[in-house]
């Protein structure tokens, strides 16, 4: 019977309770039709009319239904609150778990429904179940299950909606199922003893922790459950009588500590001590406490009296030896009856585990050593005076040695103490200077120089490693990062970032959590991306960029994520969207959302600083792929409003290198939204040129205070043939000065670099600039050999990066430029044979990636042009076919992009062109 049935039995034998005896035949009849089972039902209570009044039947009834649901009946379809129940999930002392869905407009989303068992609505009970919600609802923390949602049920049982752990495991099958080593595990219950201790420094004792309320996501999240018999510390008198002086023993046997069981006080070192039985577990398979029976007997012996055996006694000899020590002093000291006996908090347990993990020496140590050792003096008085005197003699030796060691240790830590002040202290004051990167390759270096004569001695000791990955972290940024001042040593760097990450992955690999590993590991990924995409290797890239995100999301998802952490995993996002902008722009619209949360969540800590910066930032790459999805009026919108974000930062520190370069940038494509025809402009090169002023008046700041950042000289050259661009429109000969001026920085810079992928593509920017500008300027032959040299370069760059879409475009794009030059020298057949080798290639390219709006508008303009050497060639008939193409071209770009307003001009153009044919 359905709950929905119980309630029509219930309706109905209310209205007939109303009824006459001699009318009740009469209604029924009428009142259940055929319905035989419902009027049974309806007169089985009837007949019981003369115990009891209708009042009394229904709320037996109610209280009946009630008891069914808890034993669990179907619930699939009834609501609680604005949550459809789905399914049932478990059901516990208290309380019944369901799988339920947000079921109104406000939002989508499964939840874990926690509603009251129905045959224990007592007071207390219910009490209990409200002060849980309460607790819940004061614990934010990533290791505990988070409560979104509280209320009272139709049938008033009070109910709370909860996260769902999907595809959640108890940690002991958890680690079963995966085969997780003995670090791995302790690692993982590091994460809980995290959980258990937050919710202590709330004043809430959890008081019925086992492997049933840990659970463990499939991407190995831990996730506390439970807090139904939990109890608040500063209870108040009336509020703790009520919840603790029931009698009823609240417990889970296996796991419970001997106060629980004698019905004592319960403190923070009892979740010690039940946080120590599922540890045994862990390590050993076995549950610590052995019971054959629960009478309260048996419980009470074999929790309170019985010696906890060692892990190491009841593991498989291959084991053993891995247990023995350390991980059974921390188990056991954890156990110890006596409650003062045991760690003072969770915290201390973890760092024992901590200094366990890390070969270091733990606090807890065997509880009978010293009675041991006062029973042998007493027995043995004779020997050991005569091993003193042996000991006395060598004392002399032991303590030259020890100060020698002592001297050591001095010197060691002297030298690594100015090595870090070089590292970190100075070299992070300097960083924002304006032409501190020659300081800053010398401050690297020395301190580097430092580390490397301690390597030797470093051994496993994880600080020091990644002071040392972190030292050739910082090389590499100075050598060649391409998003920093740097001096283009392109090779050197990808040395010093092998060695960075080479270290990092070791220390990574022995202990998964350790922080600085994890952001050198962020960093050199996402700088060794950059370089390799640089490279013309887009691919490699991307999976390095890949890596980075990995590394800073497991950073960010440990306990106290500082503000470093959030910066460092907001960048690696941006980077990781840059790498997908040009072949899937909606899978970096996706990456940038992440990026954005990521960003307001950093804005929290630190409003000021890097959360502005990193806002800014990822304002910029959403204005960059709403502009590639054919809204350039939405990536203006973005970038003003990181133009107000950055103008803010600078005008708190004007002196800052970096925030003036991100000003640089907003600038320039400010510039190309609004006027750069390469681009999805708005046509207005005049507003395109002020913009681009603004980003050269700063390139030459940075050119001028730093000569030997390469990064500002590539700037100054960018900046010079994006001026060129919209000088095409308005001044040609200012555009073939701009045009010489890019290609004379770039050319000096190849010389430094003459394989410098990177140096190489710019070049042919320039060089496709200055062709066209000579062309503009009816300097006819001289613009023909620069377009030709353009072509020779962009064809040898594919072939160096075959897999780069951007390559195979420079290649038509080269050849379309070559085209409008044969048509200003009439050479139809040149100009036929080019069109179709970039029509070829366009086609690819389109059919590749159908969606991309840059690859169809340029197949528009080739079949334009390929219309327009049809027509100056005579065959009027072959020129209406390609401009009937490109005009379907223009059509099907509308029908992608979000704004249709930049195809006006072009499809105007070539309806003009058509109906001159026609």
């Amino acid at each position: 019977m359905t709950q929905e049935r119980w309630r029509q039995v219930d309706d109905l034998f209310q209205q007939a309770a109303e009824v006459s005896p001699e009318d009740r035949n009469a209604f029924l009849t009428q009142a259940c039709g055929q319905d035989e089972e419902l009027r049974r039902e309806v007169e089985l209570l009837l007949r019981h009319d003369n115990q009891a009044t209708g009042p009394q039947l229904s709320s037996a009834l109610q209280s009946g239904l009630r008891i069914w649901a808890a034993r669990g009946a179907d619930l699939a379809g009834t609501h609680a609150g604005p949550y459809r129940i789905l399914k049932p999930l478990g059901r516990g002392g208290m309380g019944a778990v369901y799988l339920a869905a947000r079921d109104d407009d406000q939002f989508r989303k499964q939840v874990a429904i926690k509603l009251v068992r129905s045959d224990m609505d007592t007071e207390m009970i219910l009490k209990r179940f409200r002060q849980e919600r309460q607790i819940l609802a004061n614990l934010q923390h990533p290791n505990i299950a988070q409560l979104y949602d509280g209320g009272v049920t139709a049938d008033g049982l009070p109910y709370f909606a909860l996260e769902y752990i999907e595809g959640g495991k108890p940690i002991t099958a958890y680690c079963k199922d995966h085969n997780l080593s003995v670090p791995e595990r302790l690692r993982l219950f590091r994460d809980v003893c995290a959980a258990v201790q937050y919710a202590h420094q709330n004043l809430v004792v959890h008081r019925d922790l086992k492997p049933g309320n840990i659970l463990v996501t499939p991407d190995g999240i831990v996730k506390l459950l439970d807090f139904g018999v939990a109890k608040l510390l500063e209870a108040s008198p009336v509020e703790g009588e009520a919840l603790t002086n029931t009698g009823v023993m609240m417990i889970t046997p296996e796991y419970a500590s001997p106060e629980q069981v004698r019905g004592e006080a319960v403190t923070t070192t009892s979740d010690v001590y039940m946080l120590g039985a599922v540890l045994f577990e862990l390590l050993t398979g076995e549950q610590a406490h052995k019971l054959n029976d629960y009478s309260p007997l048996r419980i009470t012996e074999a929790v309170c009296h019985t010696a906890t055996l060692r892990p190491s006694e009841v593991v498989q000899p291959s084991l053993r030896r891995r247990l023995e020590g350390d991980l059974d002093n921390i188990v056991l000291m954890a156990l110890r009856k006596e409650r003062e006996r045991r760690y003072p908090s969770v915290e201390a347990m973890a760092e024992d585990i901590r200094r366990h993990l890390e070969g270091l020496p733990i606090s807890a140590r065997e509880d009978t050593l010293v009675y041991r050792s006062g029973k042998f003096l007493k027995r043995n008085r004779v020997p050991v005076a005569a091993a003193a005197l042996i000991v006395a003699s060598l004392a002399a030796g032991i303590g030259a040695a020890m100060i020698e060691a002592r001297r050591a240790e001095r010197r060691f830590q002297q030298v690594r103490k100015l090595a870090n002040t070089f590292l970190f202290s100075f070299h992070d004051k300097i960083q924002n200077l304006q032409g501190s990167t020659e300081a800053r390759e010398f401050v690297v270096k020395t301190a580097l120089e430092y580390l490397d004569s301690l390597a030797g001695e470093a051994g496993i000791d994880s600080t020091l490693q990644n002071e040392l990955a972190n030292a050739y972290l910082r090389v590499a940024e100075v050598q060649g990062d391409p998003r920093k001042p740097n001096l283009g040593h392109t090779e050197a760097a990808f040395v010093s970032l092998g060695k960075a990450i080479g270290i990092a992955e070791g220390v990574s690999r022995r202990a998964v959590t350790d922080r600085g590993a994890l952001r050198v590991l962020a960093q050199a990924y996402a700088q060794q991306g950059d370089m390799k995409t640089m490279a013309g290797k887009a691919i490699e890239g991307a999976a390095a960029q890949q890596k980075s995100v990995n590394a800073a999301e497991r950073l960010c998802r440990q306990d106290g994520a500082t503000a470093d952490d959030l910066m460092s995993f907001n960048q690696a996002l941006l980077r990781m969207g840059d790498s997908k902008l040009d072949d899937a722009p909606k899978d970096s619209l996706s990456i940038y959302g992440r990026a954005m949360e990521v960003a307001v969540r950093l804005t929290k800590i630190a409003p000021d600083g890097k959360g502005k910066l990193a806002m800014a930032q990822t304002r910029q790459r959403m204005g960059r792929v709403t502009h590639n999805l054919g809204d350039p009026q939405g990536g203006v919108r973005n970038y003003e409003e990181a133009e107000r974000l950055m103008g803010q930062l600078m005008e708190a520190e004007p002196k800052n290198a970096r925030y003036r370069r991100e000003l640089m940038v907003i600038y320039n494509f400010l510039g190309n939204y609004w006027g750069h025809e390469g681009y999805f402009s708005l046509g207005r090169p005049e507003t395109a040129l002020a913009y681009y002023r603004k980003a050269a008046e700063l390139q030459q700041q940075s050119v001028s205070g730093d000569p030997k950042d390469v990064r500002a000289r590539v700037d100054r050259a960018t900046g010079a043939a994006k001026l060129g661009e919209v000088y095409l429109r308005l001044d040609r000969a200012e555009a073939v000065r701009q045009g010489r001026a890019c290609d004379t920085a770039m050319t000096a810079l190849i010389a430094e670099a003459p394989e410098d992928y990177r140096y190489l593509r710019i070049r042919q920017n320039c060089l496709s600039l200055l062709g066209r500008a000579l062309l503009g300027a009816g300097r006819y032959e001289e613009a023909l050999r620069v377009l030709m040299q353009t072509l020779e370069l962009s064809e040898s760059l594919r072939r160096r990066s075959p897999n780069d879409v951007g390559a195979l475009a420079s290649v038509a794009l080269s050849l379309l430029e070559l085209v409008d030059a044969h048509i200003e020298g009439k050479q139809w057949d040149l100009a036929a044979r080019e069109v179709e080798q970039a029509l070829e290639l366009l086609m690819k390219a389109h059919q590749d990636l159908p969606t991309d709006l840059f690859f169809l508008r340029d197949l528009a303009i080739a079949q334009e042009k390929s219309g327009r050497v049809r027509e100056g060639a005579g065959n009027r008939a072959a020129a209406k076919q390609w401009y009937q193409k490109a005009l379907a071209s223009w059509e099907q770009w509308r029908r992608l992009a979000k704004e249709g307003a930049f195809a006006d001009g072009p499809q105007q153009r070539v309806q003009a062109a058509l109906d001159r044919v026609s």
